[in-house]
């Protein structure tokens, strides 16, 4: 290993609910751990597609969001200090005759680790949204709710031919001042009847058939837009914040070239979330094997057993696994 660089028992690479949990599993089980999440905001696909959705899956959870369990489980993940990476996509990863990995990101970036954990899903998800506003730069343009209170008593524009559009709206129409849902086409795909019929019923302002016709910004926020319906009828609309959604895009994360055995683009895996390559586990949606849930919950119980080989990987003589009750009696004596 290179000198004077810091090494971990346990990376993990990919900040989904997963890979929160086996944050938190890994400090648990006494490993130095980093976590390293390639877009700015911890959750995956939960934070992405889902935030505003009631989860039940979750034992002992009767019903809570997307958003709250993703709030939840990022609390649980920092009990034991581990490091945060994000923002930071891996693009390879080669082991040492050591036994050391070094992961090196798009940026350049080096990471040291005795161990991997994959908790990658099959990659990441990008929203897209229209050409005329920049998502990077435009502070109160955003591509899911993450925290629908953000709203109260705010003019608020969504823009998106999807029903995630019609959830959003619904969510935050009472608690914002005015929300306006625009959509360039006639129709909302994967919209049910009673969808339409629900926020027909609801104070939203639908407007179908329209676009976007230009962006007045001051500074790095949106302030208005100016939109134009199918007759040809040009508005403009103030705004205080604007979400978007015109579906997503996946980079699909480099598996093959990480030299790790594939089973229909997931990495092959056995009971004990091994991987092809000694000192690699996986889990959560990026793990195949037979009788395999796409469950948040089934993730957690991956993310447990990949932590629990990964520790005897690093040490051959550590038990197979913890009992938490023990672990905080002990430490309260």
């Amino acid at each position: 290993m290179k000198e004077k660089q810091e090494l971990y028992d346990v990376t993990i690479i990919g900040g989904g609910t997963t890979g929160l949990y086996a944050t938190f599993y890994s400090g648990l089980r006494d490993m130095k751990t980093k976590l390293i999440e390639a877009s700015p905001i911890f959750g995956g696909k939960v934070s992405l597609f889902y935030p505003e959705k009631l989860v039940h899956e979750v034992g002992a959870i009767p019903a809570k969001t997307g958003e709250e369990i993703v709030a939840e489980t990022v609390k649980q993940a920092q009990t034991y200090q581990p490091n945060f990476v994000q923002n930071e996509w891996i693009e390879d990863i080669e082991k040492l005759n050591d036994g050391t990995f070094i992961l090196t990101a798009a940026s350049g970036k080096q990471h040291f680790s005795k161990t991997i954990i994959l908790a990658t899903g099959t990659g990441r998800f990008t929203v897209r949204g229209p050409e005329c506003f920049d998502l990077q730069h435009d502070k109160n343009v955003h591509t899911s709710i993450r925290d629908w209170q953000q709203y109260q008593d705010k003019r608020v524009a969504i823009l998106t031919s999807n029903r995630a559009g019609i959830d959003w709206s619904l969510k935050i129409d009472g608690s914002a001042e005015k929300v306006f849902l625009i959509n360039e086409k006639s129709a909302f795909q994967k919209a049910q009847t009673t969808d339409i019929e629900r926020v027909n019923q609801s104070n939203v302002d639908v407007r179908t058939e329209t676009l976007v016709e230009e962006v007045i910004r001051e500074q790095d926020l949106v302030k208005e837009i100016i939109v134009k319906n199918k007759d040809g009828v040009s508005e403009r609309i103030a705004v205080d914040d604007i979400l978007v959604y015109n579906g997503v895009e996946l980079q699909s994360a480099t598996f093959e070239k990480w030299g790790l055995n594939l089973d229909k683009g997931r990495i092959a895996t056995d009971t004990k979330m091994h991987t092809n390559i000694e000192g690699v586990f996986v889990a959560g949606d990026a793990a195949s094997y037979p009788g395999k849930m796409i469950l948040i919950a089934a993730g957690y119980t991956e993310a447990m057993t990949a932590v629990n080989s990964a520790k005897k990987y690093v040490d051959p003589k550590a038990s197979d696994q913890v009992y938490s009750t023990v672990i905080y009696r002990d430490k309260q004596q």
